[in-house]
């Protein structure tokens, strides 16, 4: 499974660039097909980058000199060291009034490619999601930055106009098929909103960020701060069906909802039939001893992806 990490109100940058860098080292395990940041400063301005391969994030730099040296020295630099990181990058960089920041590693579940590895950022650069989880009725919606499932909660939200009215989330969660862990940030309203069905998420308190930590791992966090030195406290399990809004300054909640179940849609049915009563269709009794019915509908067949993501999400 994907997994991702969310802090909002982080009151130390130099800390949570050491922590983001640690966190995705360890959350790149069993998941390597793509890792992505977005940040968020005191002002409600997004930016971010993301890496097609893991290993390369965070640790790029400019590569002139190595250029320089193997025009000088042929052969003595390799010319695997030459190629630059498959990344693209969003907004403009400024760590220096960071107040919020979310961070993804992937296992693809659908292709593989820069296109969709999160976080996925709407095109005027105000809204970013990360997605753990499955979509399965992701067809259902009309995707234009990936070919991702993930991306259809994007749609769903926007849609929905969640970012104006939060209670709306009720109306996304309505529509989707599937699980989630998602965290989305808003630049119009400066905020940051967690929400989950049946996924992974947990938090806790980092001492040396000044603010709660979510992510798919609490083990994640413990082994992080070990690394650094950091204090947690004991990560606890975030609420089945709960979405939040924090405040991207303060970190603090701005509006809880609980998500209600979805509705149950009972299959619809043609009825028809025939014999010394004659034929018939759409009848509420009948009287003939040949009665057939054929539901109306389609059956989801599970892809081999989505039948490996459930069985990690259900600890078989």
């Amino acid at each position: 499974m994907c997994k991702v990490m969310i802090a909002a109100g982080v009151s130390n940058v130099e800390n949570t660039i050491k922590f983001m860098h640690v966190m995705g080292d360890l959350m790149s395990t069993y998941n390597t097909d793509g890792l992505g940041y977005t940040a968020m400063t005191r002002t409600g301005k997004l930016f971010g980058k993301r890496w097609l391969n893991n290993d390369e994030a965070f640790t790029e730099g400019p590569k002139q000199h190595l250029v320089k040296a193997a025009s000088r020295f042929p052969g003595m630099i390799d010319s695997s060291d030459l190629i630059e990181p498959i990344s693209s990058e969003y907004g403009n960089t400024d760590w220096d009034n960071v107040t919020s920041v979310m961070l993804h590693t992937r296992m693809a579940t659908s292709a593989k490619g820069l296109n969709n590895v999160h976080p996925f950022v709407t095109l005027d650069n105000k809204t970013a999601l990360i997605h753990n989880g499955v979509i399965r009725n992701h067809t259902d919606f009309k995707l234009s930055l990936s070919t991702c499932d993930s991306e259809a909660i994007l749609v769903s939200y926007l849609k929905n106009k969640v970012l104006a009215d939060a209670s709306n989330i009720q109306l996304t969660a309505d529509e989707l098929e599937g699980y989630y862990a998602c965290g989305v940030m808003n630049t119009d309203n400066n905020t940051v909103d967690i929400f989950k069905r049946a996924a992974n998420l947990w938090y806790s308190y980092v001492e040396e960020l000044g603010t709660y930590v979510f992510t798919t791992d609490g083990n994640d966090i413990i082994k992080a701060c070990e690394s650094l030195g950091f204090t947690c406290e004991p990560p606890i399990e975030y609420k089945n069906d709960h979405f939040m809004r924090l405040d991207n300054v303060t970190g603090k909640m701005i509006k809880m909802y609980k998500l209600q179940a979805k509705p149950v849609v009972q299959p619809q049915y043609d009825y028809y039939g025939g014999g010394k009563y004659g034929s018939w269709s759409g009848a509420k009794t009948y009287n003939t001893p040949t009665i057939f019915s054929k539901p109306k509908g389609k059956i989801h067949k599970m892809t081999a992806a989505e039948v490996q993501e459930y069985i990690m999400m259900s600890g078989e």
